[in-house]
């Protein structure tokens, strides 16, 4: 798994690739939550390729946005169908809001 974060005006753009399970999850959450604690409240995390989460991924990342609270933003996009299907069977797209294009999340 990587994690590249980079910077676009107010947005931190965090482009995950591999698996998002149990063997990985919490280092993202780590970089996340460090993300938040450094003041930046504005999450776009890049899905595009991710072929696989597990719930120790989805919890991670319902816990970095009660740390974003309600100042803050996480924001997904580029989703492959099978990840996308899994945040809508767990209701996680009633809770974050997914877009089909970086330029869509970004607008």
């Amino acid at each position: 798994m990587e994690i590249r974060i980079t910077q676009e005006n107010d947005l931190q753009y965090i482009e995950i690739q591999g698996r998002v399970d149990a063997v990985n999850s919490g280092e993202i959450q780590d970089k996340l939550i460090a993300l938040a604690d450094a003041g930046h409240i504005k999450l776009l995390v890049c899905m595009e390729n991710v072929d696989y989460i597990s719930s120790s991924g989805l919890r991670s990342f319902l816990s970095v946005g009660k740390k974003l609270g309600k100042e803050g933003r996480l924001r997904f996009c580029c989703m492959k169908p099978s990840v996308k299907e899994v945040f809508t069977i767990t209701g996680f797209n009633s809770i974050f809001q997914i877009f089909e294009s970086k330029a869509d999340a970004m607008a």
